[in-house]
């Protein structure tokens, strides 16, 4: 197969090519001269600005926001029921939303809006979604409530307790008052100047300042409880300990251990064991070989107290709710059996842990390399 093309005359053949030339010239003009004119046309409508210098709204703007509030309305209708030229539909609300809502559709003419309350007059058993108003302080802590799940209609809110347990746990883990004052500082000064920084490349994280505050506050706590400076201990409040007996591990001759200053010739029953440190862990056991095994057991008993208090303001907020529903079933073989469960266990081992540390043992009647 083949195509057949007719070929002109060649005196004429000159004269073909002018004439094609010419007119692919004027279509290429005609082409720049539209996009030239299209161009103008868009930049026109765009200024945003009027002869007198004065700021004005773009028509381009305009436009699309005026195709998005359409686009929004046929949606709502297409939602509704259509009665000749009346529109039914249903929708939920907030009450103290109620006459904005009136406001807003009175423009509409003759409308009626009637509020229907569940269980006066209706017989639907459709649940109502549920309703949040936040604010800047709340809006993180919802949000990180609602990843987990979304509490039902007239449930008890659990981003109420994750206000003060999030940033709290969050401290046991990282309790260090040298890094925990730098998230301080950041926290307390987008919260400072909040305003500001509104416009800046600093305004995505302006929703987190009041949790970075919160986070670095309690940080700067529980710090001070490991005392730990930048995994440093600190020597505040000096120590109860004798550091002179104190020896390296490189010291073929160590035998370390740490005594109560003046129990150096131990032991001693005129020896003073009744000094206490003021606040937090003493900073001698830093030097000691034994630290890791020490503060690992005080943040390993820590961390399961804090846990089952935790876990068990869950059960209570279960129960709370099964209480206000009425759900007997779910607060009896759930809440009751779950409290049971988890206070027959980790409740018990939470009370030894409370009796050992208040159990007042005679320093003489154990070893010294126990110490």
């Amino acid at each position: 197969m083949g195509q057949r093309f007719d070929i002109p005359e060649l005196g004429r053949v000159p004269s073909v090519v002018e004439n094609t030339e010419k007119e692919v010239t004027k279509s290429r003009q005609l082409l720049n001269t539209s996009v030239y004119q299209l161009k103008q046309y868009l930049y026109d409508i765009n200024n945003n600005r009027d002869e007198q210098g004065n700021e004005r709204a773009s028509t381009l703007e305009i436009f699309a926001w005026f195709v998005a509030k359409e686009k929004a309305i046929y949606t709502a209708l297409n939602m509704m029921k259509s009665r000749s030229s009346t529109y039914i539909g249903f929708l939920w609300a907030p009450i103290e939303k109620e006459h904005v809502i009136q406001e807003t559709i009175s423009f509409f003419g003759s409308t009626e809006f009637k509020q229907i309350k569940r269980g006066a007059g209706n017989n639907h058993i459709i649940v109502p979604p549920t309703y949040f108003k936040v604010n800047d302080v709340t809006f993180v802590y919802q949000e990180i409530t609602n990843t987990y799940g979304v509490p039902a209609y007239h449930e008890a809110n659990p981003a109420v307790f994750a206000m003060v347990t999030f940033p709290f746990l969050f401290a046991v883990m990282f309790g260090d008052y040298g890094h925990g004052s730098l998230i301080l500082l950041i926290g307390t000064f987008l919260v400072l100047f909040a305003e500001k920084l509104k416009g800046t490349p600093a305004e995505p994280i302006l929703q987190l300042r009041y949790l970075l505050f919160l986070m670095g506050f309690f940080s700067c706590y529980t710090g001070l409880l490991y005392n730990e400076w930048f995994a440093i201990s600190a020597d505040w409040f000096g120590s109860c300990f004798d550091t002179s007996t104190v020896c390296l591990d490189t010291d073929p001759n160590c035998n370390p251990s740490f005594l109560p200053v003046g129990c150096t010739n131990y032991p001693a029953e005129s020896c003073n064991m009744d000094c206490v440190y003021p606040f937090g862990v003493d900073p001698a056991w830093s030097l000691s070989p034994q630290l890791l095994t020490y503060t690992n057991n005080i943040k390993m008993k820590l961390s399961v107290i804090i846990g089952v208090i935790h876990m068990s303001i869950g059960i209570c907020v279960k129960g709370s709710n099964s209480i206000y529903f009425g759900r007997m079933l779910d607060l009896i073989f759930e809440v009751f059996t779950g409290l049971i469960i988890l206070l027959g266990l980790f409740g018990w081992m939470d009370l030894l842990i409370f009796s050992k540390w208040t159990y007042v043992m005679n320093p003489y009647s154990i070893d010294q390399d126990m110490i």
